[in-house]
Order: structure tokens, then C-alpha cells, then sequence
């Protein structure tokens, strides 16, 4: 019965180990001075395929808006085949309502 509970246990910490690693993740990647660093991988493959590439999230600042971009390598709509199409979507935050 003690190693079933310390197995559960041992479980438990592992998945919020995973957890944790994946926020860790998350934040040293975000942004908090309205700058983007976007180092996109395997260009001319990405390009060909024809999918949009969507950026981690970055904010304004520390409490300020969050954004993400979405880049079509090969260009969107009558860019097709001619230019890069770059939008940026303003997302939902956690200080939305503190935002002028």
C-alpha cells in the first residue's frame, strides 16, 4: 500500500514537474516590450508548403496588450506567390480590463 502511494505520488509531482517546465517554457520566450524575436526554421520548406506560421504570444509591456503574429511565407490572398504576408492579432490578456 505505501509504494501504491508514493507511485501515485511520485505521478503527481511528475506531471506538475511537466507543467511547470512547459510555463518556464512559455515565459522565457515571451516578450514584454512590444518587440518581436521570431527565428522561423527550414525557411524555402515552410515557404513551399503554403502554412501560416503563427508567433509565441509577446505584450506591450509587462501588464500591456498581448499579440501574436501569423506570417504566410508564400504570401496570402493576392500576395500569393510574390510576398510575405504578415498580420499581427491582438489577443485576449489577463489585464484586458485594466486597458485603455
Amino acid at each position: 500500500q505505501t509504494c501504491q502511494r508514493h507511485t501515485r505520488l511520485l505521478d503527481i509531482h511528475v506531471e506538475q514537474l511537466q507543467c511547470n517546465e512547459q510555463r518556464f517554457r512559455q515565459l522565457e520566450s515571451t516578450s514584454y516590450d512590444g518587440k518581436l524575436i521570431w527565428k522561423v526554421r527550414d525557411y524555402w520548406h515552410r515557404k513551399e508548403a503554403g502554412t501560416a506560421l503563427n508567433s509565441a504570444p509577446f505584450y506591450t509591456s509587462r501588464s500591456g496588450y498581448k499579440l501574436s503574429a501569423r506570417a504566410y511565407l508564400g504570401g496570402d490572398s493576392s500576395g500569393r506567390g510574390t510576398h510575405l504576408s504578415l498580420y499581427i492579432t491582438l489577443m485576449r490578456g489577463d489585464f484586458d480590463s485594466l486597458l485603455p
